[in-house]
């Protein structure tokens, strides 16, 4: 209780509007400095990586030390023995895990402590109070039901405080449900606000009667996990009809950033991250495009200094014209997850067969799952070091079982070959819809 107690006054202070700092350049760069302190000491693998670039990262004087700590990735953290992920002073800790399937194809696990966890959450909780949400309000976020997969902890996902009916949030899996199903929930929880994965709510808007989620009469809704169109954004503001706004987050970081209400562009998080736009290695200028790497600021155990999460964005103005004084991104080149589309019209969600793969991250390094015919479905991967030798059986059956009635799945041991565009490679490639029968 008492631990819980110090949650949710530490979630209260990041929710306070106070909490906003006319200079967050310099908060950032104080809480950089302890952050690259306590790796440098605790975490074995970063103070490698950083001596085979030549950083002596101790101390960080400006954001020049900071540029030259060498930019890192998901493989890396994937190549490391068993606990080298984590600071070695937290590695006996009691940590949660989020399982990310990604939409580069390669399974990932991310561990914090509860209190990291929650710190993260704040960011976003306090864009919803800047939206309008009230701590008596009840939030409904769409999943995809990858929880089940996870093993995570269920006491977590209920803390005490939603008992006492503040910052009550249900989450809905989308895939188990469906559209239809997903409504019938929405009317019976009369929520507040809606979040969640943007596919899901696209699908509906798409497939839900004329003026059912107008009826709902949400405060607004927040769209995320895939990329949102403009299509797709005017669907949401007609169907809902209520405020509209895009947020980009990632398991490793939870909110990047939130689309402001007066210009659109997207206000980064800048008390808890640094975000960099990097085009060519240099900082991308505002209306350029580049790679973008993210600082996790408040996760000691398994920190994320200058990790490249594998987006594309465009860089917007050092300070939103709204007054916030916030860096922005004018664009993201996220996820847009496409139904899977089998024979007979029949449609499923991407996730339904990517999930299970997830049961996998020890030993699978990457994976793509290919739509090769309408009823045929390949699922490409390749493998670390200790894979059991019936790989393939267990990712067919695995996948297998997830399948629509008369849809094959054949597993392939195989690397997989990068895809031409720029930016994210797609952890799945889907056939369009049948084309209709003409008389």
């Amino acid at each position: 209780m008492r631990q819980d107690a110090v949650h949710l006054l530490a979630i209260a202070r990041v929710l306070s509007l106070r909490d906003f700092t006319p200079d967050p350049r310099r908060l950032q760069l104080k809480k950089l400095r302890a952050m690259v302190a306590h790796t440098w000491r605790h975490h074995e693998a970063y103070a490698r990586w950083w001596r085979q670039h030549g950083c002596d990262p101790v101390p960080i004087r400006g954001w020049d030390d900071f540029s030259r700590l060498p930019v890192i990735g998901k493989m890396h953290f994937r190549e490391l023995a068993a606990g080298e992920h984590l600071a070695a002073n937290y590695r006996t800790r009691d940590l949660l895990q989020h399982l990310t399937s990604g939409s580069t194809g390669i399974p990932f696990r991310v561990e914090r402590t509860v209190f990291e966890d929650r710190r993260l959450g704040a960011y976003r909780l306090r864009e919803r109070f800047l939206a309008g949400l009230r701590p008596g309000d009840l939030r409904v976020s769409l999943k995809s039901g990858m929880m089940s997969y996870e093993g995570g902890r269920k006491s977590y996902e209920h803390p005490p405080w939603m008992k006492w009916g503040l910052f009550r949030r249900v989450g809905l899996n989308h895939i188990a449900l469906g559209p239809e199903g997903v409504l019938r929930k929405l009317r019976e929880l009369r929520p507040n606000a809606l979040g969640g994965h943007a596919d899901a709510m696209f699908r509906l808007c798409l497939e839900s009667p004329p003026g059912a989620l107008g009826d709902l009469r949400l405060k607004f809704v927040s769209a995320g996990v895939q990329t949102v169109t403009p299509d797709m954004y005017q669907r949401f503001c007609d169907a809902f009809g209520c405020p509209v706004y895009v947020t980009y987050g990632v398991s490793e970081f939870n909110l990047v950033s939130t689309q402001c209400a007066h210009t659109g562009l997207h206000h980064l998080n800048e008390e808890g991250l640094i975000v960099e736009v990097l085009k060519d290695g240099r900082p991308a200028r505002d209306g350029e495009h580049g790679e973008v790497v993210a600082t996790n600021l408040d996760v000691y155990s398994m920190p994320f200094i200058r990790y490249a999460i594998d987006d594309w964005a465009t860089m917007g103005p050092d300070r939103c014209p709204c007054g916030r004084p916030v860096r922005t991104l004018r664009e993201i080149q996220g996820r847009v997850a496409e139904l899977f589309h089998f024979s007979g019209g029949r449609k499923i969600h991407p996730l339904q067969l990517i999930n299970p793969l997830l049961a996998f991250v020890g030993w699978m390094r990457e994976y793509r799952v290919v739509q090769t015919a309408r009823d045929r479905v390949e699922i490409w991967f390749d493998t670390l070091r200790g894979a059991p030798e019936d790989a393939v059986a267990q990712v067919e059956d695995a996948v297998g079982a997830k399948a629509p009635a008369g849809v094959r799945v054949q597993a392939l041991r195989r690397a997989i070959p990068p895809l031409p565009e720029r930016g994210k490679n797609k952890m799945f490639q889907s056939l369009g819809p049948e084309e209709p029968v003409r008389a």
